[in-house]
């Protein structure tokens, strides 16, 4: 089966490569620049996936396939979009004895995907789930190794909310957003216009990790079912969300019934305004930190309050592996993770021998590296591959400051050894300064490469560098630029005025236009310092200061 569905890519056109046991090839179902489509042999057929996200039904359909020419099992495979899937647990398997199976069957399922809407798990509900069914609810992960592409379980699947790109979207647009206790109310009130979600699995599974979804969120509501382990529920999502959210209320229906939730509300002919209030004890918000910069420090790396350098090169290597480039990086530029330099250490070896850079590789040259296994290895660079910066120019500016700041550090070490050696009576001064030339010529050498990423950028991450990281890590923009941009007019007001000083007040005052365009560059600073001159010093020894201010 591997071979017809190899054929059929080479009757299409791809281009495709061996690796390891497996092909990468060209994807038929998109311009496809550069080989993102995995194919290999798997227990019950041909396994492919396009790293680029297109559907599988289209990949066939463009080789002219169906899913019986890649799968071992006759018929129908119920994979396949579109094909009745009513088959849920509690229906029990085959040796499962028929008092314990339930007669029932799916009657609803609920998909929770990931800020981009890539699907993580869904949760089903069985018909029966008030007539007698023993487990009515039941979840499953995307799996091509399961039968019918389902693994019916939650481990090691990342959790979150439900319809999560569409919280996030209100919550930067300043909307309100409700949370339910069950997908079912949830998908009531987005009938009705309205953006709202759920926990995964109701009352007793939320996790604390969900409430930063609603960081900064305008108004959030939640709506308590009318019984004990509901008011339970509601108590710990207002206690965690109020620390995130700007404002947060717990509602209830009025609908005299013990469990009457939201479904109830709306069947007895209520609306959103007939929600009673039910008051909770306000949480104390703690003061707002925000950094600022000294400019006299603005040469050394910064960290960011609310993430860290580790941040940035998550995002930096999960780009690496979506856009399939190295960038020129070595595992020494890696900074704060171990596994991370793992990563880029199996990039740099199969970028050498110009393999396709993709999930599946990297993980198999780290399994033969025996740096860690292949499955294991696989979950980190896909979870890796979900942060990565969404265009190819923000990866190429975060690799120039990475690749920076780790030749400062280079250079820093150096410097040191050249100390000791100066220090040494017993070297002379002629090997010294050999040794010296040697180590400037060398860095020079290696930091003029370094425009084949981009043109100089600063060491510090500003612009939308940040704000992609801290869109992909749900983070809030509590950074204020180091070097804040200066217009041109700026510029030739500021040396204008330091010409005309020079000048003696002969007029004589020099313009921008006369500079060169390094001149222009220093000229640029110098105006920026002019600019915020005035300001104090705030920074300690790292050139950091934190300043309280009201949220």
């Amino acid at each position: 089966m591997l071979e017809v569905f190899i054929r059929a890519l080479e009757g299409n056109g791809s281009r495709i490569s061996r690796s390891g046991s497996g092909r990468v090839a060209q994807c038929p179902a998109h311009e496809d620049g550069r080989p993102s489509l995995s194919v290999s042999m798997g227990d019950k057929g041909v396994v492919f996936k396009c790293h680029a996200g297109c559907e599988k039904d289209d990949i066939l359909a463009a080789l002219d396939l169906t899913w019986g020419d890649v799968f071992k099992k006759d018929g129908e495979d119920r994979r396949r979009s579109g094909g009745r899937d009513d088959w849920m647990p509690c229906q029990g398997f085959k040796d499962t004895p028929a008092e314990d199976r339930c007669p029932g069957h799916k009657a609803a399922e609920y998909r929770y995907t990931d800020e981009a809407g890539k699907l993580l798990f869904a949760a089903c509900r069985c018909s029966r789930k008030k007539d007698g069914c023993k487990r009515p609810f039941a979840q499953w992960q995307p799996d091509g190794k399961a039968p019918h592409g389902k693994r019916w379980d939650l481990r090691d699947v990342r959790r979150v909310m439900y319809r999560l790109p569409e919280v996030l979207a209100a919550v930067k647009d300043g909307r309100r957003i409700w949370i339910t206790e069950g997908e079912k109310d949830a998908d009531l009130l987005a009938s009705m216009g309205e953006v709202a979600t759920s926990s995964p699995m109701g009352a007793g599974s939320w996790l604390k990790e969900y409430a930063k979804y609603f960081r900064d969120a305008a108004e959030v509501i939640i709506v308590v079912d009318c019984d004990d382990p509901g008011l339970k529920h509601a108590e710990q999502v207002f206690r965690d969300v109020s620390k995130f959210a700007t404002k947060v209320k717990v509602v209830y229906t009025p609908v005299n019934e013990k469990g009457a939730d939201t479904s109830d509300h709306f069947e007895y002919g209520l609306g959103l305004d007939d929600f009673e209030r039910a008051f909770f004890e306000e949480i104390e918000p703690r003061p707002h930190m925000v950094i600022q910069v000294e400019k006299e420090h603005r040469e050394k790396p910064v960290v960011f309050a609310g993430f860290g350098e580790e941040a940035i090169e998550r995002s930096l290597v999960g780009s690496m592996l979506r856009f399939g480039t190295g960038y020129q990086l070595a595992e020494s530029d890696i900074a704060t993770h171990d596994r991370l330099r793992i990563a880029v250490r199996a990039i740099a070896r199969l970028d050498a021998r110009q393999i396709a850079i993709l999930p599946e590789t990297v993980a198999e040259e780290i399994a033969n590296m025996k740096s860690g296994k292949f499955e294991t290895a696989l979950r980190f660079l896909e979870e890796l591959e979900g942060v990565a910066f969404s265009d190819i120019e923000k990866p190429r500016k975060a690799a120039r400051i990475v690749r920076e700041r780790s030749l400062r550090r280079e250079i820093t070490y150096l410097c040191r050894a050249i100390e000791e050696a100066a220090r040494d009576e017993r070297r002379t001064i002629e090997e010294v300064l050999a040794s010296l030339r040697q180590m400037s010529d060398g860095k020079a050498q290696e930091f003029a490469r370094f425009d084949e990423y981009c043109p100089p950028v600063g060491d510090v991450f500003t612009g939308d560098v940040v704000a992609e990281v801290q869109q992909e890590n749900e983070i809030k923009n509590n950074v204020r630029e180091l070097r804040p941009v200066v217009s041109d007019k700026e510029i030739e007001e500021a040396l204008d005025d330091a010409g005309d000083g020079a000048a003696g007040g002969t007029g004589a005052g020099i313009r921008s236009a006369d500079l060169s365009g390094d001149q222009r560059s220093h000229g640029r600073q110098d105006a920026a310092g002019v600019r915020r001159g005035s300001q104090s010093a705030r920074a300690g020894r790292a050139g950091l200061g934190v300043v309280p201010e009201a949220r």
